[in-house]
């Protein structure tokens, strides 16, 4: 069960995308369940989870929850990658390369953009407080 929990994780965010929006979509129609389910199957998401749990100094709950808010806020999607499947550039021997190159603009969304949204103001402002 904890090796799927990644992979429905990602194929919830990827159909509540669907059904919210087009960012998951393909020119002249959604991309089919099987073809998200087999696109999803080339990777271990775990390895990228914690690949930038251990960049950060984190854990790989707290990257789960920052992935989920990102795609979920729309700031991540799965289109780059799923068109790269469609079109054969992405296979199963660069899926996973795919994400880890990623990794930069993880880091960046991590620390500019999910952080801030996480700290508590009055943690925050007692933070200011002390560094004047």
């Amino acid at each position: 069960m904890k090796k799927l929990l990644p992979y429905l994780f990602l194929l919830g965010a990827v159909f509540s995308l669907q059904a919210q929006s087009p960012a998951v979509k393909r020119e002249g129609g959604r991309y089919t369940d099987a073809f998200i389910h087999e696109a999803c199957e080339m990777y271990d998401w775990h390895v990228v989870e914690n690949t930038l749990a251990k960049k950060l100094n984190s854990t790989p709950a707290k990257c789960n929850d920052f992935f989920r808010f990102m795609f979920t806020n729309g700031d991540l999607t799965m289109n780059g990658y799923l068109d790269g499947v469609q079109k054969k550039k992405i296979t199963k021997a660069n899926a996973l390369a795919y994400w880890l190159d990623k990794m930069p603009l993880f880091e960046k969304l991590y620390t500019e953009k999910y952080i801030p949204l996480t700290v508590h103001p009055v943690a925050a402002k007692q933070g200011n407080n002390s560094t004047q």
